[in-house]
């Protein structure tokens, strides 16, 4: 911004910044006119007051050490002592939480690299893996598993759930940019988990009934009205 600099030297040159405030009467420049003893309190009132803030907010996030998390084993227990007691198979309980704290883990130490990521198709990649998973898992209380139960069950949440994805993201939120993973994983998530419980539950029920006999309109009807058992619970509980 110096004269010297258009002939291709660095005589004069210095660092600034100049913030410009625009409104129905022109713009200016922040702390034009103003004497110095006004400018200096006003500089400081807007960078280092503001930083002072968000420093004390930074340092009021609570830390959580591993063995406060031991705590979180409590109710954890009682379940398993409740499987012991009525004599339940209780391995996929064991399972299911060792499962649950490498993945946490794993999840960890991937979301600075995710949450960071400008790359739409490395987001695109992750939500695809996360169907995958929910569709792999969703099948998991049937009694006699099949390929096409999990491939239906893939597709399912497929459809459901970035049609859901889509309308709050990009109709309802409308997140900038589109790909933001702050908003596409975590909600991507949570309702992909949705889905997953509601096939879930759709499949236990419709395989229920037709061992018992059922025509196939009662078995489709009971099976969809299990899988809104979550859902409806939650809309009835909003608020």
């Amino acid at each position: 911004g110096t004269e010297p600099a258009t002939r291709g030297t660095r005589e004069n040159a210095h660092l600034h910044w100049e913030l410009l405030l625009q409104n129905k009467n022109g713009e200016t420049y922040l702390g034009q006119g103003l004497p110095y003893e006004e400018l200096y309190p006003l500089l400081n009132k807007v960078f280092f007051d503001n930083l002072k803030k968000s420093s004390s907010l930074s340092e009021s996030l609570q830390s959580i050490t591993y063995f406060d998390l031991i705590y979180t084993l409590i109710p954890v227990g009682i379940v398993f002592y409740i499987f012991y007691r009525w004599e339940l198979k209780y391995s996929t309980i064991i399972y299911a939480h060792t499962r649950m704290f490498f993945q946490l883990i794993a999840v960890g130490y991937c979301l600075k690299y995710i949450f960071n990521s400008s790359h739409p198709v490395v987001i695109i990649f992750i939500l695809f893996v996360m169907i995958i998973i929910a569709g792999c898992i969703a099948p998991r209380p049937l009694k006699k598993k099949q390929f096409f139960h999990y491939w239906y069950s893939i597709i399912s949440i497929f459809f459901a759930g970035t049609l859901t994805v889509f309308i709050v993201t990009q109709v309802v939120i409308r997140t900038t940019p589109w790909y933001n993973p702050h908003f596409l994983i975590p909600l991507g998530g949570m309702i992909f988990a949705n889905c997953m419980n509601s096939v879930s539950l759709a499949a236990e029920r419709f395989e229920n009934e037709k061992e018992q006999g059922s025509s196939f309109k009662n078995q489709r009807n009971e099976a969809f009205k299990a899988s809104l058992i979550p859902i409806t619970n939650s809309l009835l509980a909003v608020g």
